[in-house]
């Protein structure tokens, strides 16, 4: 993340190379210089997408900047909402030719009842990870993942992850840990990002990360945070299936978001009040 300090405005700037975007996470001042610039040197830099998790009152200044509302995320700043606001530099990134079927899968997961977990026969055990846990994080990623957009199988990267604030809990079967789920947390806007979602496929069907995100959901409440969103690959029932059974509600789809799995992804929003 970079701090930019611009005479109108300052923003928190994630100039991610990897997955060719700029993400504006947090910022003060004017939206549309902010995107002036954004756009002057994503193009010298060779990026293709720019997203402005924007607030609610700088949507008409950057739509007249010819950004395009992809989602929203309730409570992003502080109890208030955030619009994803997004830019291409480059228009192929804009196309997408599975839209359609991500609809009819996310219709289908609208559309079924929110069962309960069942207790019965869940043999697992389930704790908060500690630093020394990283390399066995690292270990669980590389198997589930072939690419990601973060450096999760990075060991010093998960270390600086956990001690820097984000909350792990994991799952074991023995002594072997088979899923894992984190949650990146933002103590100035008030909110938490439930991220890193995996379970080896051979332990599919316990709702193991249904588990997890419970735990981390009473985790963040207990550090006085009260909004959290999730972002899930479109193309993921499993995952889009449990977090609108623990009553996420969804905020839209990222085009081309990020490199997952197999390549560039649509990523779904899901958003949750952590309190009535």
């Amino acid at each position: 993340m970079i701090k930019v300090q611009e005479e109108h405005c300052h923003a928190v700037v994630d100039y991610d190379l990897i997955n060719k975007r700029i993400r504006v996470l947090d910022y003060e001042g004017k939206a549309a210089a902010l995107a002036d610039i954004l756009i002057k040197t994503g193009k010298e830099r060779g990026m293709e997408k720019i997203i402005i998790f924007a607030k609610t009152y700088d949507q008409k200044d950057l739509l007249q900047k010819l950004f395009l509302q992809e989602g929203e995320i309730d409570g992003y700043y502080n109890g208030y909402r955030a619009l994803l606001m997004t830019y291409y530099l480059d228009q192929t990134r804009k196309t997408t030719n599975s839209w359609e079927r991500q609809d009819h899968l996310l219709q289908t997961i609208l559309n079924q009842s929110k069962k309960p977990i069942r207790d019965h026969g869940f043999s697992f055990q389930i704790r908060e990870a500690k630093a020394e846990d990283s390399e066995m994080l690292t270990d669980l990623y590389k198997k589930v993942f072939p690419i990601y957009p973060a450096p999760i199988t990075d060991r010093a990267y998960i270390e600086k992850t956990i001690t820097g604030g984000s909350v792990y809990y994991t799952c074991f079967s023995g002594d072997t840990l088979i899923s894992a789920a984190a949650a990146e947390i933002n103590t100035k806007l008030g909110h938490a990002e439930i991220t890193d979602c995996a379970t080896l496929t051979e332990f599919a069907g316990h709702s193991i990360l249904t588990r997890l995100i419970i735990e981390l959901e009473k985790k963040v409440k207990q550090m006085g945070i009260f909004h959290v969103f999730s972002l899930a690959r479109a193309e993921s029932i499993g995952m889009n299936k449990t977090l609108c059974r623990q009553s996420y509600s969804y905020g839209g789809r990222l085009i081309n978001n990020c490199v997952i799995f197999n390549g560039l992804e649509n990523m779904n929003i899901w958003q949750k009040k952590l309190f009535d």
